[in-house]
């Protein structure tokens, strides 16, 4: 936006979005992205602290799309509690707010149930998906369909608090959809697991290509699931002061 004064980085934005995921989001939207156009999709943004790190990296020709309830009232009495006790402070000004102040032009905002997604976002459109909506069951599987039909070929997916004990309906329907061989990991910290719905293996490929040239990359392990080596990073240390 010409004349707009940027006045914020993300690290002055309130949320979960720690140094390691900043890095891989980086890595997947800028170094591993598909010379093609691809869509961006933020499904659940709370205060914009990683969608304003993902419109970073939005290119020509790219749509970046957000979808949130921004404090609307929920449609199942269960997310409402959900919302009420976690993200009572959420509300629609202060994403914008912050996302502007960070990146000057807003992204297309949709306020509601990330169920409507595919009403504003086509199918084998988008190259990135960050999927952090509700924790409930039901919902998040609704959000891992609708994160396949909207993926291009090829195209990657973060899902969020795919592994907290207070979030078992996001572990659920993730380690499911791994478990039936829909969904096929990349990598994964300690927040967020990122697969795609096809052959892993070119991913994976270039992203040990990566590690292998990249000195300041995070720690990272290998672990195995059902025959497959995937990269876990490991945190940051904190520095001590």
């Amino acid at each position: 936006m010409v004349g707009t004064t940027l006045t914020k980085t993300i690290q002055d934005i309130d949320g979960w979005f720690g140094p390691v995921d900043q890095i891989l989001f980086e890595y997947f939207l800028r170094d591993d992205a598909p010379e093609a156009p691809g869509d961006l999709v933020e499904l659940g943004a709370y205060k914009g602290k990683s969608a304003a790190w993902m419109g970073g990296f939005l290119r020509d020709g790219e749509t970046f799309t957000v979808c949130d309830l921004f404090g609307a009232e929920a449609e199942a009495s269960a997310n409402a509690v959900e919302n009420q006790k976690s993200y009572a402070t959420l509300d629609r000004v202060a994403f914008e707010e912050n996302y502007r102040a960070v990146r000057g032009d807003l992204p297309v905002v949709i306020q509601g149930l990330s169920s409507s997604i595919l009403e504003h976002v086509s199918a084998d459109s988008a190259r990135f998906v960050h999927v952090d909506a509700s924790h409930l069951y039901p919902h998040v599987l609704v959000d891992l369909e609708s994160a396949e039909t909207m993926l291009k070929p090829g195209g990657v997916v973060a899902f969020d608090d795919y592994r907290s004990a207070h979030t078992p309906g996001v572990a659920a329907v993730v380690w499911g959809a791994i478990a039936t061989g829909r969904l096929h990991p990349i990598c994964m910290t300690r927040a967020k697991m990122y697969g795609v719905f096809g052959d892993p293996t070119e991913h994976a490929s270039r992203l040990r290509d990566w590690l292998a040239t990249h000195d300041d990359a995070p720690a990272w392990v290998e672990n195995e699931i059902d025959g497959r080596d995937i990269v876990r990073f490991k945190p940051l240390r904190r520095t001590k002061k």
